[in-house]
């Protein structure tokens, strides 16, 4: 006997027995197809044996929006074959031969997952697709979109349990209730996959899992991005009296593959948009915008901050002699409209030198090198602070203020990178070198620069210096040689 199973965009999959004598198929509830949908006529279409030539034919009643079988729009009436596909309206109609399905084999059928394969799945279950497109679209992040799609697939495909898989899952199969013996191969070899029917009870390649919950069918669909798997469309059926799994139903799952594909990546899309905006507003507060693009195109093609690791870096002190008394004398709205400039200065130095900033206080830390692009960070450390100094000269005669700072460098390993998150990271720099370059600054006072023996080894004779020391640095048991800048040459 043939039957008709029937997919709708808003219900589970419907299957009506094909009368010998006439089946009618309508919106009217006195059809004996009954298909609620509002593109269908009331009388739509007839299927009629014919006795003489032993063949089913399907008729137009008149129908508003036509019948449509395997694609072709049919004008009055059309013989039907075995498997072949109806569409009226919003339903899509499959012809299968038998209560138990379209075929009685019961052994596993792999389909390589190839382009023309995926064309054939989207073209002949477009219009069941608008509705699970449409549904997707409006899904902001992945955890919800995955559950959609689980719980489209359950209904539009009659399945008892349907699960987005993603790879971090792959091998915990058994523990999410399926079996994974045919998943691995589906998942290595990008195929889809369909068991119409098993016995669990005497199949005994079939896992514990099979056995327990009693699957009668499986599918899985590998859902493929640029020939990756990136998640595992998995299926199965348990009650015996429900229709296995067909090749019909192996190719809609493709076709909601592909849509979930797209709806994944978009959602991975969105989030990494999402996590570039808080990466890039986050470096943009250490450093120039120019830097934070190198970072985020180059270093940092996943989003994550640089974390701390062993680098070659030149750290920067600079801060301000005796605020406190500045500010008392002064006053706390001209002193903190000092700050103000004395701030935008030095950040706009820092930056166009490709430094990053950390402000402490009413001082500041710069290091640089923390980028490939920086081979020559001691010389830009050293050109920073000439030109912190001149700026520093510009804003106290402005204020008519004395404002007197030191300014200490020092370059060598450190342990650096960003701690913390995206909304409250914070650049830090551990080490020696950071140390002494904190020690040379409490030292380089009034408006002196002094830079340790590394960095003058770094920058050779580009710069005017003169030697100064021993120093004695505090936390340090030796005192070290540094050296005062005078000018560049």
């Amino acid at each position: 006997m043939w039957i008709l199973k029937v997919h709708s965009q808003n219900s589970p999959p419907l299957v009506f027995p094909i009368i010998d004598d006439c089946t009618t198929i309508g919106r009217s509830s006195n059809n004996h197809i009954n298909l609620n949908d509002d593109s269908i006529s009331r009388e739509h279409a007839e299927i009629r044996y014919s006795k003489e030539t032993i063949e089913y034919y399907i008729h137009d009643l008149n129908s508003t929006n036509g019948i449509y079988v395997n694609r072709t729009k049919i004008q009055g009436s059309c013989q039907l074959h075995y498997k072949d596909i109806i569409r009226m309206g919003g339903c899509i109609l499959f012809i299968v031969n038998s209560e138990k399905g379209e075929t009685s084999e019961q052994s596993p059928a792999f389909y390589a997952y190839t382009r023309e394969l995926l064309y054939r799945s989207l073209d002949q279950n477009s219009i069941l697709l608008g509705e699970i497109a449409y549904q997707l679209n409006s899904i902001s992040d992945v955890k919800t979109a995955l559950r959609t799609i689980s719980s489209l697939i359950e209904m539009q495909m009659g399945a008892e349990k349907c699960q987005v898989i993603l790879p971090e899952e792959f091998e915990k199969l058994n523990k999410l209730g399926f079996s994974s013996t045919f998943a691995r191969h589906a998942i290595k070899n990008n195929s889809a996959f369909v068991l119409p029917e098993i016995n669990p009870d005497l199949d005994n390649n079939m896992g514990d899992s099979v056995r327990t919950l009693h699957i009668r069918s499986i599918l899985c669909v590998p859902i493929l991005a640029e020939e990756k798997c990136i998640a595992l469309l998995y299926m199965y059926k348990s009650d015996p009296h429900a229709l296995p799994f067909s090749q019909q139903d192996l190719q809609l799952a493709i076709a909601i593959s592909h849509q979930a594909s797209l709806t994944i990546q978009r959602m991975k899309l969105m989030e990494r948009i999402r996590q570039e905006q808080q990466a890039r507003i986050l470096l943009e507060r250490f450093v120039s915008h120019e830097v934070a693009e190198y970072l985020l195109t180059d270093k940092n093609t996943t989003f994550h901050l640089p974390g701390l690791k062993n680098q070659h870096v030149t750290v920067l002190f600079v801060d301000i002699e005796d605020s406190t008394r500045m500010a008392e004398s002064l006053g706390s709205e001209i002193f903190s409209q000092i700050l103000d400039s004395y701030y935008k200065e030095l950040t706009n130095i820092i930056f166009s030198n490709n430094g990053f900033v950390k402000y402490i206080g009413d001082g500041m830390m710069s290091v640089f090198g923390m980028t490939k692009s920086d081979k020559n960070h001691a010389c830009r450390s050293i050109q920073s602070s000439i030109e912190l100094l001149a700026a520093i000269e510009i804003i106290a005669t402005k204020f008519q203020a004395n404002i007197r700072v030191g300014i200490g460098i020092n370059s060598g390993n450190v342990m650096a990178g960003f701690v913390g998150t995206y909304q409250q990271g914070e650049i830090t720099v551990l080490g020696d070198v950071v140390n002494v370059a904190n020690g040379l600054q409490a030292h380089a006072r009034p408006n002196k620069i002094l830079i340790g023996s590394e960095t003058k080894k770094s920058v050779g004779e580009q710069f005017w210096t003169t030697k100064v020391g021993p120093i004695k640095i505090k936390k340090r048991d030796q005192p070290i040689i540094a050296y005062e800048v005078l000018d560049r040459k």
